[in-house]
């Protein structure tokens, strides 16, 4: 049988790498929304595309700002160490973020987001609140 023309393999070298602008555009939105919203949720989730999460990410669009990136990019928004923190007690929000790990900005108070993951049956392995 002939081939079908449809069916080419596609090699991974043509997948662009992050370039430096867009890391240092993550670490500019992470320190921004430190400025603009009160709390900082560290969390942990299985699979980041299902359909419960979205719907999670659809009910907080309004009033939080989630981020996805990489853990040593955020870690440098944050900073590191107490000497390079860009705010007040960072340094220890970027030491929880480790494996497959998310920031979640918000204005709402840490029992409201409990409560609303809760009723997922999500499980969040850290929180840390920024004050």
């Amino acid at each position: 049988m002939p081939r079908s023309k449809r069916e080419k393999d596609v090699s991974l070298t043509k997948v662009k790498k992050k370039t430096r602008a867009a890391k240092e555009t993550l670490v500019d939105e992470v320190r921004h929304s430190v400025d603009a919203y009160d709390n900082i949720f560290v969390f942990t989730i299985d699979n980041m595309r299902s359909k419960r999460f979205i719907s999670v990410r659809q009910h907080f669009k309004s009033n939080s700002r989630f981020f996805f990136g990489k853990n040593n990019v955020m870690m440098v928004a944050l900073g590191r160490q107490l000497t390079d923190e860009y705010a007040a007690n960072l340094h220890k929000i970027s030491q929880q973020l480790k494996g497959q790990c998310g920031l979640m900005f918000t204005n709402l108070s840490m029992d409201e987001i409990i409560k609303y993951v809760l009723s997922f049956n999500y499980s969040l392995s850290s929180i840390c609140l920024h004050f």
